[in-house]
Formats: structure tokens, C-alpha cells, sequence
């Protein structure tokens, strides 16, 4: 476009802001002229964007509600980190009383291993234990579920 323009430019931005069909004489001007062949060019583009903008895209939040909302995350976001830090210690003894009454248990029963042998042997739980495919499963299990409550205990110990 050059500095001066063309004196055809306005009439041309009013005719594409309308939506009409230019008219024949403008329609030969504008091939014509480099100014205002640029200029419809142009137009027609943000025209489209204008209309593709409107269709896809809500209107936006005023900015004073998207800062309040920060603002109400941010807090929400600080008191979650407060209430986790000070229950650490809770969860902490909570898991270490689980792992001392497993241990008690299992003092409790070292003394009595025949009876719960001999209990283990009379249930079902002993004829599934036997066959060598579950055995290997439930003992695969069994160490899974171990490795898991010790990770899980050392992570609550951090």
C-alpha cells in the first residue's frame, strides 16, 4: 500500500463490513488498483477471523473474577499443603501402629506356629496353597504386597 492511499479504500470497507456484494464499478476498481485490491484482500481476512472468532470462542471472564478464582486456588492451594504437613505426623504413627500390630501378631503366633500349621492344613486355603501354580501366584502376591507396604512406610517416614 502506498502512503497516500486510495480515495476508493472507505467505500470499499463499508461494502465488506456490510456483507453485500461489491458493486460492478467498484468490483473493476479494485482490480485495478494495488491499494485497494491489498485492502480487500485484507478485509475479507479479518472478516473471516472475525466470524470463525465469534463461532468458536466464549466470551471471557471479566479479569477482576479470573483474579479472584487465582486468588481463592491460591489459598485453597496453601491450606492443602498446611493440612498435609501437619497430619504427616498422624499418618506416620498411624502406619507404624499397623506394622507394630502385624508384628505383635506375628510374636503372638511364633510360639504357636504347630496350631496354626495344623489349622492351615485342615482349611481350604492349604489344598490351594499346595498346588504349585497358586502357591507361586499367592507368593508373588504376597511379596508384591510387601515391597508395596514398605515403600508406602518408607515414604511416609521422609
Amino acid at each position: 500500500m502506498s502512503g497516500a492511499g486510495c480515495p476508493s479504500e472507505a467505500e470499499l470497507i463499508r461494502a465488506a463490513r456490510g456483507g453485500a456484494d461489491l458493486p460492478p464499478a467498484l468490483t473493476a476498481h479494485v482490480e485495478a488498483c494495488p491499494d485497494c485490491r491489498e485492502t480487500a484482500a485484507v478485509t475479507r481476512w479479518l472478516m473471516a477471523v472475525a466470524r470463525a472468532d465469534a463461532v468458536v470462542s466464549a466470551p471471557l471472564p471479566s479479569p477482576d473474577l479470573a483474579w479472584r478464582r487465582s486468588r481463592i486456588e491460591r489459598r485453597i492451594a496453601r491450606r492443602r499443603t498446611l493440612i498435609r504437613r501437619a497430619t504427616r505426623p498422624m499418618a506416620v504413627f498411624h502406619r507404624a501402629a499397623w506394622a507394630g500390630a502385624v508384628l505383635a501378631v506375628a510374636i503372638w503366633l511364633g510360639p504357636r506356629a504347630d496350631v496354626l500349621a495344623n489349622w492351615i492344613a485342615a482349611s481350604r486355603a492349604a489344598r490351594l496353597l499346595v498346588d504349585p501354580a497358586t502357591s507361586a501366584a499367592f507368593g508373588g502376591l504376597l511379596a508384591a504386597g510387601g515391597s508395596l507396604a514398605a515403600a508406602r512406610l518408607l515414604r511416609a517416614l521422609r
